[in-house]
């Protein structure tokens, strides 16, 4: 059971996770980046196709968590999918993409939790 959670777990994921974003600005900045790199895209509804670069960029965001997936669905098109990565840290790093900072808040709680756990267990 064990191999296939591990099996599972690993496909799952594959790709980019990325936490602190909301929906909106997420997609303004990825098509903004598709439009600097001269990238003709098809939007469906969690896909993203890019005819010339053969590739299909699968995205899941979850805004109210502010995480979300991207993730390539194709094998050809590496390169693209690359740039495209790149384009999307470049904008994170100059802070041109809203934040949603509802999980980090939550996992800094919940560190302060198992770290007042530890000492009161090691002074017990």
């Amino acid at each position: 059971m064990f191999t296939v959670l591990l099996i599972f777990l690993w496909l799952q994921m594959q790709g980019y996770v990325l936490f602190g974003i909301s929906d909106k600005s997420f997609r303004k900045a990825l098509l903004s980046v598709l439009d600097e790199l001269n990238l003709e895209h098809q939007e469906e509804l969690s896909l993203i196709r890019i005819p010339a670069a053969q590739l299909g960029i699968q995205i899941a965001i979850q805004s109210w968590m502010g995480t979300g997936q991207i993730k390539s669905k194709s094998k050809s098109g590496k390169q693209a999918f690359q740039q495209i990565i790149d384009g999307l840290k470049k904008r994170f790093a100059r802070g041109e993409v809203e934040t949603n900072n509802v999980t980090p808040v939550i996992y800094i709680v919940l560190g302060i939790i198992m770290l007042t756990l530890c000492v009161a267990l090691v002074n017990f």
